[in-house]
């Protein structure tokens, strides 16, 4: 290859990477937090919250829960469905540490993006023993601020007693995570 062709390939990939970084900088920085609202079709700057933002969802009675109840409480917030694998094979975890752990200030809130009367069935027959609540297009902008990305499922946050983010976690979270993470706030 000549001299001429390595040059204007090394020029034409410089001034696609300075691109991508302009590009990058543009979608990915953090601005101020914003109120939650319905997501748009563009993609946005993530507007990462770390502290538990004011939400309202309806649990499986169709009564509106609001966040601030659980409010002093270590909080462990996961969005799932019925339809997920991984959602459904940490949930078994999260019963057990919510009957282990409850006592002691913990609280599991599970946000189902799916059909309530799928959650409804599904909540009996695993014996869910934490509010589940039924999400819709804010509860996925909801865990988008929380740092949910590319908005996949399983997602988790993890709080501490004054409603500030310890631990998010895109994927199935185990055990041992949810032990080490809140290890000193119990």
């Amino acid at each position: 290859m000549s001299t001429g062709k390595i040059l204007l390939i090394t020029i034409l990939a410089g001034v696609l990477s300075v691109g991508a970084g302009i590009l990058g900088q543009k979608y990915l920085k953090t601005e101020k937090e914003q109120p939650i609202g319905k997501p748009s079709l563009r993609p946005e700057p993530l507007n990462l919250r770390t502290s538990l933002p004011e939400f309202s969802l309806p649990d499986l009675q169709g009564r509106e829960q609001h966040s601030g109840q659980w409010s002093g409480k270590l909080l462990v917030l996961n969005f799932w469905a019925t339809w997920c694998p991984p959602c459904r094979k940490e949930i078994p975890d999260f019963i057990a540490l919510q009957n282990e752990l409850g006592g002691k200030g913990l609280q599991f809130v599970g946000i189902a993006i799916d059909q309530a009367d799928k959650v409804k069935e599904f909540a009996a027959a695993q014996g869910i023993n934490y509010p589940t609540l039924i999400g819709d297009e804010r509860s996925i902008e909801l865990s988008r601020q929380l740092g949910n990305r590319f908005q996949g499922l399983p997602f988790t946050a993890i709080f501490d007693r004054q409603n500030q983010v310890i631990h998010t976690q895109a994927g199935q979270l185990h055990t041992e995570t949810i032990r080490e993470k809140l290890a000193g706030h119990l």
